[in-house]
């Protein structure tokens, strides 16, 4: 008994957490996290109808179907239940850190809080870039391969599938940069061995983007081309982390 206390106080004293402590702070965290996407759920529920309209604005020239009495339903929960996740991913990712931020000194939380703040910037961006380029270009592409005896009917969940995937995928990678730059302030990684290996890293690429994209060409290449170009803007960011890092 004596002894518990004593670490106890000096837990107190130094400021560190025990393993339950830490659990515990999880726990709260993770409830705090589902909480807000529950009540978010719960008031898109209530606009489903316009939501699922916003969501086919990609797919506005093709004439979506259901197959099934519970399709359309279950097709707005998911909506509803994926619009909430979107708009509570700040939440997500700043609970995340900030279970981690305590063991920074105070300079570094304010570097990990300027990368919470491009890291859901630039999920936004990938999301964005999915669902008002990405998705609208390949189901324009695909669909055109329908013809007289070559009708396409798809089904609303097929294409909520279709685009939840591809916008996911998208705000991931989109991620890119701010790997490699952490990557090379832990001097994991440097511009030169990034320049050297660059064939290497557009066939990675390539092969990311075949598992992660719908299964088809035309998505791959969409996902590609950014995916090559933010990999340039990694080694910019890199060479710079160096430059300072030497200085």
């Amino acid at each position: 008994m004596i002894k518990t206390k004593v670490g106890n106080k000096s837990n107190k004293v130094t400021g560190k957490m025990t393993i339950l402590e830490h659990l515990e702070e999880l726990r709260r965290r993770i409830i705090i996290v589902l909480g807000l996407i529950a009540v978010a759920f719960v008031i898109n529920i209530y606009y489903s109808r316009h939501l699922i309209d916003f969501l086919m604005y990609p797919g506005k020239n093709v004439q979506f179907m259901f197959y099934n009495p519970s399709e359309a339903f279950l097709a707005n929960l998911r909506g509803a239940f994926v619009i909430s996740i979107l708009i509570n991913f700040p939440f997500i990712i700043y609970h995340l850190i900030s279970f981690i931020l305590p063991a920074f000194q105070k300079q570094k939380k304010i570097a990990i809080v300027i990368f919470i703040f491009l890291a859901v910037l630039l999920f936004y961006l990938g999301v964005a870039f999915s669902f008002f380029v990405v998705t609208p270009i390949a189901l324009d592409f695909l669909v055109g391969f329908s013809r007289e005896n070559l009708t396409a009917q798809i089904s609303i969940a097929s294409y909520l599938t279709f685009l939840f995937n591809s916008m996911f995928a998208f705000g991931i990678v989109f991620q890119t940069p701010i790997i490699f730059t952490m990557l090379a302030k832990m001097s994991l990684i440097s511009s030169k061995f990034m320049r050297k290996n660059w064939k290497y890293a557009v066939l990675i690429i390539v092969i990311i983007s075949a598992i992660i994209t719908p299964p088809d060409v035309f998505s791959q290449i969409l996902m590609s081309i950014p995916l090559i170009l933010l990999f340039e803007i990694s080694i910019l960011l890199v060479y710079l982390v160096e430059k300072r890092k030497s200085r």
